[in-house]
């Protein structure tokens, strides 16, 4: 497995030479969101995987709760799950700088579980960040932002103003940026 990790590195910087001003890019990373349901928060980890082409962003993500306390619905406790896989596409303006400014929407579907109510179903999602993100490498980049999280489902009784939010999020990108 190390071998593994030996050899992604070094393709990565050796396509990193070839590309200094290419039109095209791509990237791969985690993400850490944190975002406004009920009266608490929902915190989900995961990732996304991304290609550009010059300004525009092309992108696939998967995310999932973690670390959930209890999250009240119109003065209700409630254990929250809630993982979600989708699309991404965005702009990234001033690519080639130090410092980029970031529009990207996730387009997703999901599985939302309450367990104190034994309600789940399907949940679809729509996320659109504004970023700012900064290469601190010629491979890696930190980026953090604001979004707001609208989760749509007909599946449970908690209304849908109470399960979207705004938040924030952090993520680090690899890749020939």
């Amino acid at each position: 497995m190390r071998y593994f990790w030996l050899l992604l590195l070094l393709f990565f910087v050796n396509s990193q030479a070839y590309a200094e001003n290419s039109p095209w890019g791509y990237s791969i990373g985690p993400t850490f969101k944190i975002n406004g349901c009920g009266d608490g928060v929902l915190a989900t980890l995961g990732g996304r995987v991304n290609a550009s082409i010059g300004y525009f962003l092309f992108g696939l993500g998967g995310y999932g709760a973690v670390a959930q306390s209890d999250i009240k619905f119109s003065n209700t406790a409630e254990r929250v799950s809630y993982s979600y896989g989708g699309l991404g596409v965005g702009v990234r303006l001033f690519p080639k700088s130090f410092i980029h400014i970031t529009n990207y929407n996730t387009f997703g579907v999901g599985l939302l579980s309450l367990k104190s109510r034994r309600e789940s179903g399907i949940a679809y999602n729509i996320d659109p960040e504004l970023n700012i993100e900064l290469d601190i490498f010629s491979l890696a980049r930190l980026g953090t932002g604001i979004s707001y999280r609208f989760i749509l489902t007909n599946k449970v009784s908690v209304p849908q103003r109470e399960l979207s939010g705004l938040g924030w999020q952090f993520y680090v990108e690899f890749g020939q940026l």
